[in-house]
């Protein structure tokens, strides 16, 4: 029988042949490379990774305390006042969080009277910011005589009843000194502002230490 005759051999390769030849030749290699470093678009460092005990204690009593906090309204008359937490974030830890006292007699949509900024640290709540807008002094009076207490021991009340429930042991009430919005004023807005923080902590049992004022629950 006889045999199949075999083509012959081109003496020279065909340039695209070779050119794809050269393509699948990186792309191999650069798969295989590739697959050693990056084998999950998650590192896997990160799934390992847990917080510190202590945040994440911190993180739980925090979370405590913004469920725990619930709004007060305060009516008579034609006056209609409220006492509610606002916060802003992902988490207790990280978020941005105030009391506020709210003058609900208003239509208008900025109808804020007075905010504490609050924030959590360890065992303790930290009050960072005390605030009394300028044009509600009046409106803040008539909640005084309402409640039978001015505004700020009120409002700093109820922030260390609920902490002291969601498991705080203690209150920490930030240093005028320290704030940037202090550093910026003039000598007279300066004086008022450490008169308003002063008279805070004396009357509300803080002790002075740097750069807070301490209060155990």
């Amino acid at each position: 029988m006889a045999s199949k005759r075999q083509k012959p051999k081109p003496l020279y390769k065909s340039p695209i042949s070779v050119i794809q030849r050269i393509i699948d030749f990186r792309g191999t290699r650069y798969r295989k490379a590739h697959a050693k470093h990056v084998k999950s678009p998650i590192n896997p460092r990160a799934k390992q990774y847990q917080y510190p005990t202590a945040l994440q204690e911190t993180h739980r009593k925090g979370n405590t305390f913004l469920e725990r906090f619930k709004t007060i309204e305060f009516k008579k008359r034609k006056n209609n006042f409220s006492v509610e937490l606002k916060t802003h974030g992902m988490s207790a830890v990280e978020a941005k969080n105030a009391v506020v006292l709210i003058d609900k007699t208003k239509s208008t949509s900025d109808r804020t009277l007075a905010r504490i900024g609050i924030g959590f640290e360890g065992e303790c709540v930290v009050i960072e910011v005390v605030q009394g807008r300028k044009r509600g002094e009046t409106a803040r009076n008539v909640f005084r005589s309402m409640v039978k207490s001015n505004w700020t021991t009120y409002l700093i009340e109820r922030i260390e009843e609920t902490a002291k429930e969601s498991g705080f042991k203690q209150i920490k009430l930030r240093r005028p000194e320290t704030l940037l919005a202090y550093q910026l004023q003039d000598s007279k807005t300066k004086e008022q502002i450490r008169t308003l923080y002063y008279s805070i902590a004396k009357a509300m049992g803080f002790e002075t230490r740097w750069p807070y004022f301490e209060k155990k629950l």
